[in-house]
């Protein structure tokens, strides 16, 4: 007996000399010693060995696999993937209308609950009339998006620029050949899979053949679209009418013949009847020299990789259209957009007065 109490106290010492090590003080570490022999604590798995976002992990796994919230909790009872993640939906659903019933509602408001937990156009117009509903309602649904500017809103600068990038991350295995086919099963995995490798090459062909822009369809910086509508609101009319940008029109696509198939590019902001060009580059996206050395690794590339990309892209529309590029950085729009405003439309008033 005497033995099991000496051991006992031997490891309570450990663990508390653990905790004032990772910077806990003494008092702080006799009221969180006990966490140190829960599994269900991170501190737990790092008194075994494991690192801090190894043990964050291992603890949300355990989570995940007790509560019929989660897709691990019916995995580990024999569903399938698939499955699980209806018998989650299920139970999702179950909870709420058991919730609703006992307080004394009905189906109805049941179903009420359910439509009003949408971003409903309807609804923002029905509160506050036609133009503050919509415009409510647009406010809401970009706050609801998942975007770099969300994220830094909600989480500061730091930690929301960190945040989206594990975000991407996670999307790039989600949407990759190995996520897919672990969301979906390999058949419906393969299937999806297939259909995005053939999409842009369908995309590129609708478009060849309907001259519809709206096949060449692409995710776009709203920043760049707050920069573009500051200088077109300033342009005489005569380049406004030669103007393109994504919001005003569509972005200005240049089609040329690549290994025997036709390719398209899109730019941000061109006037086409003086040949200028803006392309609006996110600091991250495309590697800020300012920001990233050559060979530091963004994705699957080299920051060098990136720049020789976007090299390529610029040369092509001064060779095939003797248009001229200007590369306007992320970051020097955030740091000041008046005098960014005002330099894009010196330089574009002093190309049109010269052309004249």
């Amino acid at each position: 007996m005497r033995k099991q109490e000496i051991k006992s106290q031997e490891e309570k010492i450990k663990k508390l000399n653990f905790l004032i090590e990772l910077g806990y003080t003494e008092e702080e570490a006799s009221k969180n010693i006990l966490k140190v022999s829960s599994v269900n604590s991170y501190l737990y798995w790092m008194y075994k060995g494991l690192s801090k976002e190894e043990s964050i992990k291992k603890v949300s796994d355990l989570q995940k696999s007790k509560s019929p919230r989660c897709k691990e909790y019916w995995i580990k009872r024999g569903y399938s993937e698939n499955d699980s993640i209806s018998e989650v939906s299920k139970y999702q659903d179950n909870v709420s209308l058991k919730s609703t019933l006992s307080n004394g509602e009905t189906l109805e408001d049941y179903k009420l609950k359910c439509n009003n937990r949408k971003i409903n156009k309807e609804k923002y117009i029905l509160l506050y009339g036609e133009e503050e509903g919509v415009k409510k309602w647009t406010e809401k649904k970009n706050k609801s998006k998942i975007t770099l500017e969300n994220m830094i809103r909600v989480h500061g600068e730091d930690e929301g620029v960190k945040k989206w990038k594990l975000y991407i991350e996670n999307q790039k295995y989600s949407q990759s050949y190995e996520g897919l086919i672990k969301n979906h099963g390999i058949e419906r995995g393969s299937e999806i899979y297939n259909f995005r490798k053939k999409l842009n090459r369908l995309c590129i062909d609708k478009f060849l053949e309907t001259g519809s822009h709206r096949f060449l369809n692409r995710s776009f910086s709203k920043s760049s679209q707050k920069l573009f509508w500051s200088i077109y609101n300033r342009l005489p009319i005569e380049l406004k009418q030669k103007c393109y940008f994504k919001e005003l029109n569509h972005e200005f696509v240049v089609v040329t013949n690549e290994n025997n198939s036709k390719s398209c590019y899109l730019y941000d902001f061109v006037i086409s009847n003086i040949n200028f060009c803006i392309e609006f580059n996110g600091d991250f996206w495309h590697a800020n020299p300012n920001i990233y050395n050559s060979d530091d690794i963004i994705f699957d590339k080299t920051a060098s990789q990136i720049w020789q990309k976007d090299q390529k892209k610029i040369r092509l529309l001064k060779d095939e259209r003797n248009i001229d590029t200007v590369i306007v950085w992320e970051s020097q729009w955030t740091d000041d957009k008046i005098d960014i405003v005002d330099k894009m439309i010196k330089k574009i008033l002093n190309i049109y007065d010269n052309s004249i």
